[in-house]
């Protein structure tokens, strides 16, 4: 090391500090091989061998029925054309081993999540040999922790791994030390193993961002995500890209239970189409109440002038665009929260002011029913 009069590293001290790294030297000659895709949905890689992907979503929209055809289709050498996996395709590894770990379902659910599997990949018994299905349910947390360290070291030839419940891992999801460590383990075992690990999170309700510190640490690291969503008005469930690094976003995937199946289907063109474009509406009107509630806040009153500055901080709060484009945003804003009868604007020119629309919370209401 440098002593604090600077001095020079001693020779022998380089040499062992630059053999620390010689290994992960790359030059435009390295000989490094692409991410072989392991996952993909419609057509788009999702998850590849040698690296962390996620599933997200909120309770009961649909995480553990997506991770079924993962599972199912991962066991299936030969796909039937006609196989309705939700877009969904696994790459067939041969005999290594498949794992499965679900930490939230009851030891009678996961049973049964098993049982589908093997039903839509055609198979009577299972293997343990080549599934290995596990309920860690009642481990407390450090146990979880623990057992995972010990898996991923014990079953080292394995090609997938499904872990239904990732933050219960870790004492909080919004521990910064904790999630990093976790994270960072992951990713090395995917790499030393050459082996896929997918990873399920909560979602929060307010911005559909993955839950915590951990979720954020998820979004900057992992090679693709994937979110569920559920229309429960309607009972359809949607399968949209999050953020896939190899491939182009695929066209989200419209399904529903099917109770003849026993399992969830694809829907029909024409009502994928119908629910996609309610979808796109629906957010819209979310993202507008949102922006509404953030740049009108409490204030019962605002020059729309004021008004307009708000929403221009919203969009570009380090002022990084041109003053005409973020006056054109804004005023296109604030005409669509008028039109969605979320503000009103009186007066005319530089007089004119901005208030919430009367009678909001009822016409809010029948906003989202609009939208």
């Amino acid at each position: 090391m440098y002593s604090a009069d600077n001095k020079k590293r001693d020779p022998s001290e380089k040499e062992s500090f630059l053999e620390r790294f010689n290994s992960s030297f790359i030059t435009d000659m390295s000989d490094i091989q692409d991410p072989v895709p392991f996952v993909t949905v419609n057509g788009s890689t999702f998850a590849s061998l040698g690296d962390i992907s996620f599933i997200s979503g909120a309770p009961k929209a649909g995480k553990s029925s997506v991770t079924g055809f993962i599972l199912a289709t991962a066991l299936m050498k030969d796909k039937p054309r006609d196989l309705d996996s939700l877009g969904i395709i696994s790459n067939y590894q041969g005999n290594r081993p498949i794992i499965y770990i679900d930490t939230e379902q009851h030891p009678a659910h996961t049973r049964k999540r098993l049982k589908v599997v093997l039903k839509m990949a055609g198979i009577e018994r299972q293997d343990p040999e080549r599934l290995k299905v596990m309920n860690w349910r009642v481990f407390p947390q450090k146990l979880k922790y623990e057992n995972l360290i010990h898996a991923l070291a014990t079953f080292k030839d394995a090609c997938l791994w499904v872990i239904d419940g990732i933050t219960d891992f870790v004492t909080s999801a919004n521990n910064e030390e904790t999630g990093n460590e976790l994270i960072g383990f992951l990713m090395q075992k995917a790499s030393e193993n050459n082996a896929c690990i997918i990873l399920l999170i909560h979602e929060n309700p307010q911005n559909g961002k993955m839950r915590g510190h951990i979720g954020s640490e998820a979004e900057r690291k992992c090679g693709g995500a994937i979110s569920i969503k559920k229309d429960r008005e309607k009972d359809l469930h949607f399968i949209e890209p999050k953020y896939l690094r190899d491939a182009e976003d695929f066209t989200p995937v419209v399904f529903r239970y099917d109770k003849t199946a026993g399992r969830m289907v694809s829907v029909d063109a024409h009502t994928s189409q119908m629910a996609l474009q309610e979808q796109k509406e629906k957010s819209k009107g979310s993202e507008l109440k949102q922006l509404y509630a953030k740049c009108m806040g409490t204030d019962k009153q605002l020059s729309r002038a004021e008004f307009r500055k708000r929403i221009e901080d919203h969009y570009d709060p380090h002022k990084e665009k041109l003053p005409n484009a973020r006056e054109t945003y804004a005023n296109r804003i604030v005409k669509e929260l008028e039109k969605a009868f979320f503000i009103r604007v009186n007066g005319s020119g530089k007089n004119q002011t901005v208030e919430p629309f009367a009678q909001l919370e009822g016409l809010l209401m029948q906003n989202d029913r609009l939208f």
